[in-house]
């Protein structure tokens, strides 16, 4: 196949999953609540400014305003929109965007101050959580198991990147029963390379959907931009068209999982390591239908 390209309208990802086809989608997210949980956002980034409406920080001396670039860049792909040149990057760019963050100034994240970012986004009554983070640990971790339970049961979808090793085995908290575990495929929609892993990093070693991982580019501090690559921009493309898909047909919780996966199209090695595809964007002909 030709492979997907940035182009002056719009980023490849964008048109991969549907975003961007013969003309965009007529769905912007309005009136779905994301929340983003990574190293914060900057708050001050022109693409981002108006659609934050609250923000926290749950790390120690840590400003909920973005230092490392990653919870922006993620917050670009998911709830941004075009640069001041005219390339339009993000996807669901009327949605309401609620920011917890979670990572230290290492990029690191303790199991409590993650659930304490999830109950936050719920008390919020946020209807998609992205977690766009991958804890590697071998130990089990109920808690994520009842945080997805505890999501789904208040009509939220959390999504969670499945981490660098998401071919053979699912970091947390995308390994919990309750989340969607997010893989990443590159511009010819094949598995991004995955360095094998040293040891066990997850308990479920199959992914639910995949996205654009590779190259991606989006918003970075300093109204800036920056490309980036991995399951956690894979996991954003996915929350951005989670957003679409709840605006279009009034979708949450379980019954937005049940849309994702079966309106996601099938990839060749889907059986294998894709869970059900790459995710896709509701289209006028795909709404209100049934796959």
């Amino acid at each position: 196949m030709t492979p997907f390209a940035d182009d002056p309208i719009a980023t490849w990802g964008l048109r991969a999953v549907e975003v961007i086809r013969d003309r965009p989608s007529r769905w912007t997210g309005r009136g779905v609540r994301v929340a983003m949980l990574d190293t914060g956002v900057d708050r001050a980034h022109p693409d981002l400014a108006a659609r934050v409406v609250a923000a926290r920080s749950f790390v120690p001396g840590c400003p909920v305003d973005d230092e490392i670039g990653h919870g922006t860049h993620c917050a670009g792909t998911a709830i941004g929109f075009k640069t001041s040149a005219g390339r339009r990057y993000g996807i669901a760019y009327g949605a309401d965007l609620y920011v917890a963050r979670i990572l230290d100034r290492t990029a690191r994240a303790e199991i409590a101050t993650v659930i304490a970012g999830i109950d936050w986004a719920l008390s919020h009554d946020c209807h998609v959580i992205a977690l766009p983070i991958g804890i590697i640990d071998a130990v089990p971790s109920p808690e994520f198991d009842a945080a997805g339970r505890r999501a789904l049961d208040a009509d939220c979808l959390m999504i969670a990147a499945a981490g660098p090793y998401w071919t053979t085995s699912v970091s947390r908290p995308a390994d919990a029963d309750g989340i969607m575990a997010v893989g990443a495929v590159d511009q010819w929609l094949n598995p991004m390379a995955c360095p094998p892993p040293a040891a066990e990093v997850g308990t479920r070693g199959q992914v639910d959907i995949v996205a654009p991982g590779a190259r991606i580019y989006s918003a970075a501090p300093g109204a800036k931009y920056s490309t980036q690559n991995g399951t956690s921009m894979a996991t954003a493309h996915v929350a951005g068209v989670a957003a679409l898909w709840s605006e279009a047909e009034s979708l949450r919780g379980r019954a937005l999982w049940r849309r994702l996966i079966g309106s996601a199209q099938r990839l060749r090695w889907s059986a294998d390591d894709a869970g059900y595809g790459l995710v896709t964007a509701p289209t006028e002909q795909g709404v209100g239908s049934r796959d």
